[in-house]
């Protein structure tokens, strides 16, 4: 399965999954990336492997938090055009 593989190609990514679901895509802390200060570095890695980083889970959050907050606001900009 995508987990296995995950272990085999990123083994100090699988050890700590923070997050997956119904997509081959894990969100994890790297933790090979311990830092005193910041904390693990962490990892999305998506089916076709693609990966993606952040220096701390604080600055992932920061980023997440404004995609979400992009996507509401187009939502609620899509809603506009619907009939009361």
């Amino acid at each position: 399965g995508i987990i296995e593989e995950m272990a085999e190609e990123y083994p100090s990514c699988s050890q700590f999954i923070v997050g997956g679901g119904n997509t081959p895509d894990i969100l994890a802390f790297d933790v090979a990336t311990l830092d005193e200060e910041r904390g693990y570095e962490v990892v999305w890695i998506t089916g076709d492997a693609s990966v993606t980083r952040w220096k701390n889970f604080e600055d992932f959050l920061v980023s997440h938090l404004a995609v979400l907050e992009r996507n509401v606001a187009n939502e609620q900009k899509d809603r506009e055009n619907l009939p009361p």
